[in-house]
């Protein structure tokens, strides 16, 4: 009988131990969640370190609380029955394993009593995150868009540059074609002066030509003419 009431004291201990450490995990994960959204400036946040700073216990770790303390009475009775009927029976090794059990099943009880803060508390940090992420797309989105501005801008530059440039060379090849039909006509007057000009020369020649043939035709007249003048006068010296 005492040896059962050694054993039922000690796993009452064990079972508020266990609470306790429940309950610093859970200020813990409290305490993580409110750092990580200190910069974001969730109501969440606040709540979180209210429930931690302040001592108040949530709705949901007051349930928490109730059921296991509820599950613990219930263990402690089911416990002092089975002592009782053991002490008869001589059987007061079993209740320790029936104490583990009624434990096991409040511990079970409270974990599902809280699991509804604990899904509260998953959708705000999925909420949380869902914002981040959104901000965080449309920061990138809106530097993405003012790189695309100026890239556009850069283009549009370009394109005016090459346009200026087109019309430059444009300019430049009406220019040289301009020349190259100059220089054309040019070449064509040229050759017409050198035609006329041949043919000119070929006229003055004939008309040497035919200068020098009346010259000599009269030369040739004067020298019959001469020769028959030393004729007569050889004549005309005979007779005297």
């Amino acid at each position: 009988m005492w040896s059962s009431i050694e054993n039922l004291k000690e796993n009452l201990n064990k079972i508020a131990l266990d609470v306790y450490d429940e309950d610093e995990e859970d200020e813990e994960v409290l305490h993580i969640y409110s750092s990580v959204n200190v910069g974001g400036g969730r109501n969440s946040s606040g709540h979180s370190r209210y429930q931690i700073s302040s001592g108040i216990e949530s709705p949901a770790h007051h349930e928490n609380l109730t059921s296991t303390s509820a599950a613990l009475k219930e263990a402690t009775t089911g416990v002092s029955r089975e002592s009782n009927n053991n002490a008869i029976k001589g059987n007061n090794d079993q209740s320790p394993n029936r104490l583990q059990k009624s434990v096991s099943h409040s511990k079970r009880r409270g974990l599902m009593s809280n699991g509804k803060g604990k899904d509260t508390d998953s959708q705000i940090k999925e909420k949380d995150l869902a914002d981040m992420l959104e901000d965080r797309t449309k920061s990138l989105a809106a530097v993405q868009a003012k790189e695309l501005a100026k890239e556009r801008e850069r283009l549009r530059d370009m394109q005016l540059s090459l346009q200026e440039e087109r019309k430059r060379s444009e300019s430049f090849m009406e220019e040289l074609e301009s020349l190259r039909l100059d220089k054309n006509k040019t070449s064509l007057e040229i050759s017409k002066v050198h035609s006329e000009l041949d043919s000119k020369l070929l006229e003055i020649k004939h008309l040497q030509d035919k200068l020098n043939d009346q010259e000599s035709h009269a030369v040739g007249t004067a020298m019959e003419h001469l020769q028959e003048v030393n004729k007569a006068l050889e004549k005309f010296e005979i007779v005297k």
